[in-house]
């Protein structure tokens, strides 16, 4: 045996020798009633051990009694993508509408422009928007047109049942679990498709080791024209297979089932069927010399539960053992010592139940757990107020914090509008600059102070030893004889080095410091000795930068270097000493 096979289900004709049925994508054929396709279904999934999800799509479907109900799934985001609108398309219009120019391109620019759409209600506006445009082109606004009138009466239905909707798709054990889609009011084909889109891709996107059971597939993976299951089992069939996902199909015959999405179904069961052009298609499908494929009245005449299978590169005459048959007497059958719907066999079927039965054992788990959710939610209602209140007063506390901080932010910005509108720091700089050009005027006066001093001395010493001197400007009344005696006089110039001390509140100290410190012993340029204060933390602007400057070369606190840009340095006979504020 074989891990990757199902056992207890097939069993070759005439031998009774049990078969292995592959795990693998799976469609089976044949007529309604006759040819025994549900049961089939029902027992290779029971076999398989695995947990599976079957559609009922129509009234009167029997199989599954033990299935396990599942809520009325739905998440229609997936179905806003433009692949499952234009298989919306095809199947409202009967046609393939993508062979037609440029309404592919009309149909993504509505799911897609200006953003993914998030809903089929918004496509629905789009598309009415589409249609107020006069420069539409007449094919694409018959299609919208009939894609309008489609959503008008698709979107009512489904607000009918949004209040039923699960966005939950949860299967906590192995086993079976049905989608009751009539049951539950989903009735329309156009309906059923959308949420069989819906569950799949769920399935899809978060499930592994599960069977899909698709029955009716015709209805969702029609031949001549679109639909919007078919890309979503076309990603399912794909992609699935490698976390153990499978799809199984069952439908009545092949012709009506896009052939495009059966190449990947390497298993295939054919049961009874009286149709000589069906009969064509299942003769091509059988992988089998001409000579050693089944004649077609042998098809025609298979008794029920009898198909030929194709199991991937073999072709088996098999009877299926139906889920209530011991297996010696599956065995008799196959081997033709029984008929399959002789009394003997039969009597191991359980009773029908009838409808109200059935539908009370699949939703009595459904009703005990919403009695159960409502006796939990009555117990809360005396906890209720005051959790509300608690909530409400934080919400409140929070929305008043929230209002505090903008109102803050909304302040500080206009303090900042206000400071841009008056110039505020340009006017700070201005008043820094005029302070250091006070300092440096009070050093020249200084300066000149003690050289009048000086001159002042010398004049004194002068009349000293020149006593006969007149004073300038004075006349000489008549000639005079004077004896000239040689003098020299001495001059003694004495230099002392000053040194001149300023600190970083000013702009000429913010220079200098970051000068010195940054860039010693060489040349600069305003530029960099910008970037230099800013490595300090000073942001200079230029208007204020130039000036500074050149107030400092006239005062000789700096030397000039001719050239474009202007570069400076500091004189090498001159002393500064500069106190970094807040240093001390």
């Amino acid at each position: 045996m074989r891990i990757d096979e199902i056992y207890g289900v097939l069993y070759q004709v005439p031998t009774g020798k049990p078969l292995g049925l592959p795990k693998r994508h799976l469609g089976v054929f044949g007529v309604t009633r006759d040819s025994g396709k549900t049961t089939f279904v029902e027992a290779a999934v029971a076999a398989s051990g695995m947990k599976a999800i079957v559609f009922r799509t129509k009234r009167g479907e029997i199989g599954f009694d033990n299935a396990k109900p599942l809520p009325l799934f739905f998440d229609e985001r997936g179905l806003t993508h433009w692949k499952a609108l234009e298989g919306l398309i095809s199947a409202t219009l009967e046609e393939k509408v993508h062979r037609e120019p440029g309404v592919r391109y009309a149909i993504i620019s509505v799911c897609k422009n200006p953003t993914p759409a998030k809903s089929l209600a918004e496509i629905h506006q789009r598309v009415k928007a589409k249609l107020k445009d006069p420069k539409l082109k007449e094919f694409i606004k018959e299609v919208f047109t009939k894609v309008d009138a489609y959503l008008e009466e698709v979107l009512p239905q489904l607000e009918k049942l949004r209040g039923n909707f699960s966005d939950r798709l949860e299967l906590p054990e192995p086993g079976v679990y049905v989608e009751d889609l009539e049951g539950l009011g989903v009735k329309s084909d156009e309906l059923q498709n959308l949420f069989v889109a819906s569950l799949i891709r769920k399935a899809y996107e978060e499930l592994s080791g599960v069977i899909i059971v698709v029955a009716e597939i015709w209805k969702f993976l029609p031949q001549d024209r679109g639909s919007p299951v078919k890309w979503v089992i076309e990603k399912y069939v794909r992609e699935m297979g490698v976390v153990e996902g499978w799809l199984w199909l069952d439908a009545q015959d092949l012709r009506g089932v896009d052939k495009k999405h059966l190449r990947s179904f390497d298993v295939r069961l054919f049961g009874r069927q009286p149709d000589p052009h069906e009969i064509d298609e299942i003769l091509k499908a059988l992988p089998l010399p001409k000579q050693e494929k089944p004649k077609p009245e042998q098809i025609m005449t298979l008794k029920l539960g009898h198909f030929f299978a194709k199991l991937r590169d073999k072709v088996e005459l098999t009877y299926v053992r139906p889920v209530w048959l011991p297996e010696e007497i599956a065995i008799r059958v196959a081997k033709g010592e029984l008929e399959p719907d002789s009394e003997e066999v039969q009597k191991y079927k359980p009773a029908p139940k009838s409808r109200l039965q059935e539908d009370e054992e699949m939703y009595r788990p459904l009703y005990e757990k919403e009695k159960s959710r409502r006796e939990e939610l009555e117990s809360e209602i005396p906890n209720l107020r005051t959790r509300i209140f608690n909530e409400l007063k934080a919400d409140f506390e929070k929305q008043i914090e929230e209002a505090r901080q903008q109102a803050f932010r909304e302040a500080m910005q206009k303090v900042e509008e206000i400071k841009k509108l008056w110039n505020i720091d340009e006017m700070q700089e201005t008043i820094a600059k005029f302070k250091d050009e006070t300092a440096n005027l009070k050093l020249r006066l200084e300066k000149l102070q003690t050289d009048s001093e000086a001159v002042q001395k010398i004049r004194e010493g002068l009349a000293q030893l020149l006593p006969n001197v007149p004073s300038t400007g004075a006349e000489i009344s008549k000639e005079r004889t004077m004896e000239v005696t040689h003098v020299e006089v001495l001059t003694k110039t004495i230099h002392s080095d000053e040194i001149e001390k300023l600190t970083t509140k000013t702009v000429i100290g913010k220079i200098l410091w970051a000068a010195q410190k940054e860039l010693p012993d060489k040349e600069w340029s305003e530029q960099e000795v910008s970037d230099a204060m800013v490595e300090w933390g000073w942001n200079i602007s230029h208007s204020t930068l130039a000036p500074t400057l050149g107030g400092m070369v006239k005062d000789g606190a700096l030397v000039r270097i001719q050239g474009r840009p202007a570069r400076y340095r500091i004189p090498t006979k001159k002393k500064f000493e500069v106190e970094k504020e807040g240093s001390q």
